[in-house]
């Protein structure tokens, strides 16, 4: 199986913007979709990263043992598919993941060829503006996401990589250069 990238980063780091010039590749990337329980945002970038289910369904596929790994984010279902992954393996090409840290940490423990990789802003004050700016959340939900802030930060000292996303064009440079890098000691 090829590598699986895995990018995970703190609320309002910009994750999906980061990473998002990879959607523009389909040819070399197979992109997981995570499945959720949460309301789809206004802004429909939504498609491309998430199968949402209700709790129900949800809470079917945990009991059914169909996720690699699954998590209560903010409140809500968050998990990873083993069809999914085994789709990705099969098509060939490099795994592309987001998914929260927790989900991260675990998957190196389902698979041996995954690569961790943290983005976040440079700042907290930085990640309130950008969740605030996006408007895509009831104030509840920025504070749910703020409060994780710092356990996020703590745990991406395990991650094998870790960007600061203070431009984001750099830190899409830079994840370009990772992958780059880590396919060639494949």
């Amino acid at each position: 199986m090829n590598k699986i990238f895995i990018i995970s980063g703190t609320a309002g780091s910009g994750k999906g913007s980061v990473w998002a010039p990879l959607l523009q590749e389909p040819d070399k990337y197979y992109i997981v979709k995570s499945c959720t329980t949460r309301e789809k945002r206004s802004d429909s970038k939504d498609e491309n990263k998430y199968i949402f289910l209700n709790q129900e369904e949800f809470l079917d596929k945990v009991k059914n043992d169909q996720f690699v790994e699954h998590e209560i984010v903010h409140n809500c279902y968050y998990g990873t598919l083993k069809s999914e992954i085994e789709e990705g393996g099969k098509s060939g090409k490099s795994v592309i993941m987001e998914i929260d840290v927790l989900g991260a940490l675990r998957m190196r423990y389902f698979c041996d060829n995954v690569v961790l990789i943290f983005i976040r802003p440079s700042n907290i004050e930085e990640a309130k503006e950008r969740l605030k700016e996006r408007k895509t959340e009831k104030p509840e939900a920025v504070k749910l996401r703020i409060e994780r802030y710092d356990l996020e930060l703590e745990k991406s000292k395990k991650f094998d990589h870790i960007i600061i996303n203070d431009d984001l064009e750099k830190a899409q440079r830079d994840l370009i250069k990772i992958i780059t890098k880590e396919l060639k000691l494949n």
